[in-house]
């Protein structure tokens, strides 16, 4: 497996330093290496290169995708959900993917999906393994949130994040991300210590869901949020935060399950200004008002 992971990177590298590669001789070399149809296609479905194995007759296969010189729409769309390699990827129905209601003829097919970062545009190249499982990437951001205590306890906010992050060692560059987060504060200092606006330390823990975006790849998912924000009172306007924070973005697989989603922790300081009014007003002593009233 560590020969062909390096005769892949190899194979990347040189995609990303040519402007002028041939996709139907690297199709061939791979095809011959790994004994299994090869395709090179663009994230619009156009197929630049492909070889098959000796011996393999599919007519779906050449009528409804060579000869057209491209993929069908529904299978870019599912092919352009690809961020990472995916490998051995087998169909649950045992149908077509090329044509409705006909039966794939080949049973125990797999198929391995792994996005090339060439010049000028993102590839797909498949079935072959490019990376192995388990690998972390790192980078840095910036975020920016607009948000609003309902109660001394409990209040909500807007929060966009942006970061860049990736391992160019391994061909991926800096991938550009953004998200988007309707997030639920929960104030717990004020909640179990009772609220003091001369405090100087706040815990709050938050919980939130929204959109994520691949800025490199145009790939929308779902986005969740869970983190812990600690404020330190600096003056009356200004705190500064400090924020533990985790992502999690719908993976190519789909689905809400962790198991396949993206997962992203982040650390994060940064200055709150509080506009407006910065206090709460306390609430009225009933215990006082029934002895003024007895009083009277």
């Amino acid at each position: 497996m560590a020969t062909l992971l390096e005769k892949t990177r190899r194979l990347n590298r040189l995609l990303q330093r040519s402007e002028n590669v041939e996709y139907d001789g690297i199709s061939r070399v791979l095809s011959n290496v790994l004994d299994a149809n090869v395709y090179i296609t663009n994230r619009q479905g156009k197929i630049y290169g492909y070889a098959f194995i000796d011996d393999f007759e599919c007519d779906v296969m050449v009528d409804k995708v060579i000869n057209h010189g491209r993929f069908p729409k529904p299978y870019v769309s599912w092919l352009n959900r690809m961020d990472e390699t995916n490998p051995n990827l087998h169909s649950k129905s045992g149908m077509c993917a090329y044509e409705d209601d006909t039966k794939c003829m080949f049973n125990g097919k797999t198929t391995t999906i792994v996005p090339i970062y060439g010049v000028g545009e993102r590839s797909l190249v498949a079935p072959f393994r490019k990376f192995p499982s388990g690998t972390y990437y790192n980078g840095l951001g910036m975020s920016l949130s607009l948000g609003k205590w309902l109660t001394p306890v409990f209040g909500l906010r807007t929060k966009i994040n942006a970061w860049q992050m990736g391992k160019k060692d391994q061909g991926l560059g800096g991938d550009k991300y953004w998200t988007a987060n309707e997030q639920l504060l929960i104030n717990a200092t004020s909640l179990f210590r009772g609220y003091d606006e001369q405090r100087f330390w706040n815990l709050i823990p938050y919980v939130g869901a929204g959109i994520h975006r691949n800025m490199t790849h145009a790939h929308y998912s779902t986005a969740l949020s869970l983190g812990l924000l600690n404020t330190l009172r600096l003056s009356p306007r200004f705190s500064a935060n400090i924020e533990l924070a985790w992502n999690s973005a719908e993976g190519s697989n789909g689905g809400m399950a962790l198991k396949n989603r993206n997962q992203h922790f982040a650390v994060e300081l940064g200055i709150t200004w509080h506009i407006g009014k910065n206090n709460w007003k306390h609430a009225t002593d009933q215990e006082a008002v029934s002895a003024l009233t007895e009083g009277e």
